[in-house]
């Protein structure tokens, strides 16, 4: 949740040079609705930022925008609450800010680009799209306040400039005049866990107006009051909202929007499926017999694998021309197997113990060819496995495995020759190395970092900076605070840096300087280093102890993240 503070109208500051950019306001609907004593209409406003035509070209480090708040006309918004900020288009990421007070709500837009600053040319835009507004209940004009820091990209006369813009105009509509519109899902797209539903949205005039639902193949329904939940959906659905209206005569005149709810991983119904081309199934084919009847087919062709999840039981011959895949977990029982090519065993290939494996030869039908396992060769029993001397070699691309027997000694693989692992080797016990061991690659990657200068914004713990470990690796987290009091007895801790890893969170304080300490261009500096493991999630923020410590203009912070080489 976002800190409710009241931040400082810019407006109430004496108004800067004009500014160097335009801003196109776009508000949505348009004119923008006010609220009634029973409704509460929200609003969108889209402010689209670039330099004007033929201008120069302008070096921007901040845009703010501040909308009023409160009751009157030339106030936009009833409350700061549901108020949202977000960028939508434009090149480049920009952090965005929202500061919510009683009588405006300030978004303060931040390039996160080199030097926290970009350059707008010919070609550049950036739009901030606030969202959830809810319009005051009083018609008239709000009066937007827009400050830009710039210079010209030829100069470095920085200042904080004024944009101008027409101020938004709320209207009120005439509870007889018919209006329908925005009618859509909170949820254009979910995914089907069996139970999923979504709220349908529509505005529209009340009076004299009715409305009905339909969709698929039923009946419509009333609805009423400007929302209706629909669900569960298990497929991608279209609801048609019909708005009717009576005309001179009486007769019902219809008005029809339609909107569509897009079902991931759906359930689909169908009598008969016909397709000209082929059929293709992503996951797994089922075929049941829930009717208690056999499932029949003639002649079929499989051009890729066919996976059995249970048992093939084949009570005859099985004649395979190719390869036959049976899983580590399953059985395949035939009084006679027949193989034309290759039997291959992509996962395991298990005799147990009692049993035995019997092969006049064990050989690859080429000679001088190696007898290759693609994933694992595991033995359980006390029988090793002998190759005879000029006997070829065993190439594993996937694991190779031993395991110990009940005896010392039992169990071991032994090399006297170099044993080499394309892939994976994986020991249950203890590896040991009575020579060297290298590495063929870099045992950390390419570090990456994250600076905060002293004077940007820093994460916070509404903001946090996050990110989820693609490897096993190191996160450091270094910070300095410039701050110093004349007053030794204002020195001391003044911000806390939060580091939150899997089951743990860190921290360590920054300490500003005293009078008689002080060093001009020398920060107090502390750094926490943590491990993360492949695929967990950390975040780092900052905090101010007390008030009169603020971290975004007095510490520089850096998070660097040093990845190791293998995952």
């Amino acid at each position: 949740m976002l800190p409710n503070t009241s931040p400082s109208d810019p407006s109430d500051a004496a108004a800067g040079p004009p500014g160097l950019l335009r801003v196109e306001c776009v508000p949505s609907p348009d004119p923008l609705p006010v609220s009634t004593p029973s409704k509460t209409k929200n609003g969108v406003l889209s402010l689209t930022f670039s330099k004007p035509d033929g201008a120069a070209d302008v070096r921007c480090r901040s845009i703010t925008v501040s909308l009023p708040v409160g009751t009157t006309a030339a106030d936009l918004a009833s409350s700061p609450a549901p108020l949202d900020g977000n960028q939508d288009g434009g090149q480049g990421s920009w952090l965005i800010v929202p500061q919510r007070g009683d009588e405006a709500v300030v978004f303060t837009c931040t390039p996160e680009g080199p030097g926290n600053q970009v350059t707008f040319d010919a070609t550049r835009r950036f739009t901030l799209k606030v969202s959830a507004i809810p319009v005051v209940r009083t018609p008239g004009h709000a009066a937007l306040t827009i400050t830009e820091h710039t210079t010209p990209a030829t100069s470095d006369d920085w200042a904080d400039r004024t944009v101008s813009t027409d101020p938004v105009e709320k209207h009120l509509e005439s509870p007889s005049a018919f209006h329908f519109r925005g009618f859509a899902a909170e949820r254009p797209q979910i995914v089907n866990d069996g139970k999923a539903t979504v709220v349908l949205r529509w505005e529209g005039s009340e009076a004299g107006t009715g409305y009905w639902l339909a969709w698929d193949d039923r009946p419509p329904i009333e609805v009423s009051g400007g929302s209706h939940p629909v669900g569960p959906l298990t497929d991608t659905t279209t609801f048609v909202l019909d708005a009717r209206t009576k005309d001179a005569q009486g007769k019902d005149v219809h008005h029809y929007l339609s909107t569509t709810v897009t079902v991931k991983n759906p359930d689909i119904a169908a009598k008969t499926l016909s397709a000209t081309d082929k059929v293709t199934v992503t996951d797994t084919f089922w075929a049941d017999n829930k009717n208690a009847r056999k499932t029949w087919a003639r002649n079929t062709a499989f051009e890729g694998d066919v996976t059995m999840s249970g048992k093939l039981t084949v009570g005859g011959e099985l004649q395979a021309d190719g390869n036959v895949t049976v899983k580590s977990d399953k059985e395949l029982k035939a009084g006679k197997v027949t193989a034309g090519g290759v039997i291959t065993a992509n996962d395991g290939l298990t005799v147990k113990s009692d049993k035995t494996l019997k092969a006049a030869a064990l050989a690859h039908p080429t000679a001088g060819t190696a007898i290759k396992v693609n994933d694992t060769l595991l033995f359980q029993g006390t029988a090793g496995l002998s190759i005879p001397q000029n006997g070829g070699a065993i190439t594993v691309y996937g694991a190779l495995t031993a395991k110990a027997g009940a005896q010392a000694g039992e169990g071991e693989l032994t090399a006297n020759g170099p044993l080499t692992a394309n892939k994976t080797v994986k020991v249950t016990g203890t590896l040991t190395a009575n020579g060297s061991v290298s590495f063929a690659t870099a045992l950390f990657g390419s570090p990456t970092r994250k600076n905060y200068p002293t004077s940007s914004v820093k994460p916070r713990s509404t903001s946090k900076w996050t990110m989820t470990a693609d490897r096993n690796g190191f996160l450091v987290v270094e910070a300095a605070s410039y701050e110093w009091f004349s007053d030794d007895e204002k020195h001391g801790r003044k911000h806390r840096v939060y580091v939150e890893a899997p089951g743990m969170t860190y921290y360590f304080d920054l300490v500003a300087h005293g009078k008689k300490t002080r060093q001009n261009t020398q920060g107090v500096w502390d750094n926490m280093t943590v491990p993360l493991a492949r695929n967990a999630t950390a975040k780092v923020w900052i905090e101010d102890i007390d008030d009169v410590a603020n971290a975004n203009g007095n510490v520089q912070m850096n998070i660097c993240w040093y990845p190791m080489g293998a995952v």
